[in-house]
């Protein structure tokens, strides 16, 4: 599945993080720049795909999954990865 330019920069900000840590849909959404709602649809269609998971907490929270690490390390998505910045 290839990502879209949200999708990946949504998952270049999750890449990141250590595995106990994890994001809200708001703090993703004031990372990326992105409105609230693409915001969403991309965090849903990452977890669809496998790339990112999401705890049922309220609020909920994201993480990258070890899939979507590996697919965020692709020479094609390298520009949208936050580590390091």
């Amino acid at each position: 599945m290839a990502l879209t330019e949200r999708e990946a920069k949504v998952l270049g900000i999750l890449c990141p993080l250590e595995p106990t840590e994890a994001l809200t849909a708001s703090e993703i959404r004031a990372q990326s720049g992105l409105a609230h709602t693409t915001t969403i649809r991309a965090l849903a269609r990452l977890e669809r795909g496998g790339f990112a998971h999401r705890n049922y907490r309220s609020p909920a929270a994201w993480r990258a999954t070890d899939r979507g690490r590996l697919v965020a390390r692709a020479a094609v998505y390298q520009e949208y990865s936050t580590e390091g910045a």
